[in-house]
């Protein structure tokens, strides 16, 4: 991503700013990420009776 320098001076000179802009940014790069399934790590090692702990918040903390 371009800082607000780079994309003034792009500006300035005519550029096109979408220009500089690198392809993991895009649209497309952001759907084929997501065009598998995307499942959370699996634990191999996690009991069953952990993962049904409910955690309490702190006394005092503040949300």
């Amino acid at each position: 991503m371009p800082c607000s320098h780079a994309i003034a001076a792009a500006l300035k000179a005519n550029v096109k700013v979408e220009g500089l802009v690198g392809d993991v940014y895009t649209i497309n790069y952001l759907k084929a990420a997501y065009a598998e399934h995307v499942l959370p790590p699996v634990e191999l090692d996690s009991d069953e009776e952990d993962t049904q702990k409910v955690l309490q918040p702190l006394q005092g903390a503040r949300a």
